[in-house]
């Protein structure tokens, strides 16, 4: 290439970096988070010295895997289009569970800044191949990089680049068989022309763990599923155990939402036939009342594991607030011991609920500080270290360092709105209650009327409420905002505004709360001894998964806009 040309294209892009970095001088500080969740149902709940809180992961923790190590227990779950991705949580005593580290946590590994909210990383699996003393998560990049396989020496660790596997489909899971070889096993269509709407299969390969690649015939191992004749649908979410004579194959069916359920085939040859369980399904909650206290709903996309020469399945769940299955918390993290009869397990009889608590697999098991809290809980986040929190991510993967931590968090005010499907300056945490409180103490005065700063409730770009300061006539003001679809553009609505104190310095408190009926956005000035209330009887329901749509739970955080 010419020199000069060489010269213009490299200085060209300096100025840009450096009106990048102009463009994103003003910022917007978020001296703490706090979260407060109180659901009525753990306040009920009567927990005996060996019993422990279910789901064992609240909030969009959802197509849960686990494999082990010894003692050593790892669990991953699917985060679509959020970075970091695919966290890693270990434990010992199937109690505690501690993040560890986001299998997916450098940008190169996942490209997705085009991806909507539902696509990106699907139901991982991860096992651990005592051959080599390697760890395995193979997924779905949905719509973006598709199925691939990464590996690691540590789960703690770094894990390696993707490696991408040539197969259509999604779901897949990767089993070690006592001979040292290894299989893929993953959903994708019918090898002939479908027989009815939604129909899956299941398909099989074997791959080459030396060479990191697929290798051999692919073939189908399961046609459609449990009962052919009854049409079941979408066969996903598979499987494969070899237990004393036989290999097990287990799938998840029926979609993802009320009429989920796990079924179970087997035999004695990795390639089959299978036979089906004659009492399949091993897990559902469809056909229980929808009325009923507390209840649980969407069961399925199950992972069976031992413990202690005990069996026991990881699956996701929902806990939605009303009969028409409404939630906005995602699809949970589940679990429940396994029991086996005539060669076949059993997850959860049917008709029985699946409940909020369950024994301990270890009874003695006390609860570590550094685990993932469950039931009622609350945190204080001040953003103290270098680095952020494992359990905050971001939407879609950052291409700028526009955050900043180490004391608090701040946040540049940038272009891109978290309507616009792209990748806004929202730092984000789980909502893990039905009803919660949030707090957070901010620092920003706007300078012109598109800029804007506080706290995001999101479910999607055209599902979301927005919470903050901007200037409302030149004056400085909070602010709550909801989003609102026309044609496949979102925008954003003013809901309700109140002018802040003329000597407002920019500090400010946000609390977002809610309660079993509504949402309240309320603000604290230094003029204020008491929170006044900006509105108050705000629906909820639409950042419910099911008026949302997607696969998602709602995210909460810190957010900034100009």
């Amino acid at each position: 290439m010419n020199t000069k040309i060489l010269f213009t294209i490299v200085a060209i892009s300096l100025i840009g970096c450096a009106q990048n970095r102009n463009q994103n001088t003003e910022k917007a500080h978020f001296e703490y988070f706090s979260y407060i969740g109180n659901d009525d149902c753990y306040n009920q709940l009567q927990l005996a010295g060996d019993e422990m809180p279910n789901p064992i992961l609240s909030g969009f923790y959802p197509d849960p895997s686990v494999c082990n190590r010894g003692d050593d227990y790892y669990l991953v779950n699917s985060t679509f289009a959020f970075f970091p991705g695919l966290p890693v949580f270990h434990s010992t005593d199937l109690v505690n569970w501690q993040q560890i580290g986001n299998a997916i946590n450098r940008p190169l590994q996942f490209i997705n800044s085009h991806l909507s909210v539902s696509n990106g990383m699907y139901a991982p699996t991860i096992r651990y191949n005592p051959y080599n003393n390697k760890f395995y998560i193979v997924c779905t990049d949905v719509y973006g990089q598709g199925n691939f396989i990464i590996s690691t020496d540590d789960p703690a660790g770094s894990w390696s680049d993707p490696v991408l596997l040539n197969f259509d489909g999604i779901d897949p899971s990767i089993f070690f068989d006592t001979d040292g070889r290894a299989y893929i096993v993953n959903n994708g269509d019918p090898a002939h022309r479908p027989e009815y709407e939604s129909q899956k299969a299941i398909w099989m390969q074997e791959f080459d763990v030396n060479a990191n690649q697929l290798v051999g015939v692919r073939n189908v191992i399961c046609e459609s599923g449990h009962n052919p004749e009854e049409h079941p649908v979408w066969l996903e979410g598979p499987h494969l155990y070899k237990i004393g004579d036989y290999y097990y194959l287990m799938a998840a069916e029926g979609g993802t939402s009320i009429n989920h359920c796990e079924v179970i085939f087997r035999s004695r040859n990795i390639w089959g036939p299978y036979e089906t369980n004659p009492n399949n399904p091993i897990l559902t909650q469809r056909g229980l009342p929808a009325n009923r206290l507390n209840p649980i709903t969407n069961a399925g996309h199950a992972d069976l594991f031992q413990y202690e020469n005990n069996w026991y399945a990881v699956f996701l769940a929902c806990r939605p607030y009303n009969e028409y299955n409404y939630f906005n918390i995602g699809r949970e993290t589940f679990m429940l011991p396994v029991t086996w009869a005539d060669g076949w397990p059993t997850i959860l009889p049917q008709g029985e609920a699946v409940p909020l608590k369950i024994k301990k697999p270890m009874p003695s098991a006390a609860n570590i500080a550094t685990a993932m809290p469950v039931g009622n809980f609350s945190f204080t986040e001040k953003f103290d270290n270098k680095e952020l929190p494992l359990q905050w991510m971001f939407l879609r993967v950052p291409t700028e360092q526009w955050w900043e931590t180490g004391n608090g968090l701040s946040i540049s005010l940038r272009n891109e709105k978290i309507t616009d499907g792209k990748q806004p300056s929202f730092v984000a945490c789980r909502q893990r209650h039905h009803q919660f409180t949030i707090e957070t103490k901010m620092d920003f005065v706007p300078k012109s009327e598109n800029e804007f700063a506080g706290v995001a409730l999101f479910q999607s770009e055209s599902n979301n409420y927005t919470f903050g300061v901007t200037l409302e006539d030149g004056k400085p003001s909070i602010a709550l905002r909801n989003a609102a679809r026309t044609g496949n553009k979102c925008s954003v609505n003013l809901m309700n505004a109140a002018e802040l104190p003329s000597n407002f310095d920019g500090q400010i408190i946000l609390s977002v709360t809610q309660s079993p009926t509504c949402l309240t956005f309320s603000y604290k000035t230094a003029d204020n001894t008491d929170f006044e209330v900006l509105s108050t009887n705000v629906d909820f329901e639409c950042l419910s998964t099911e008026k949302a749509g997607g696969f998602i739970g709602t995210l909460i955080g810190l957010y900034a806009e100009k």
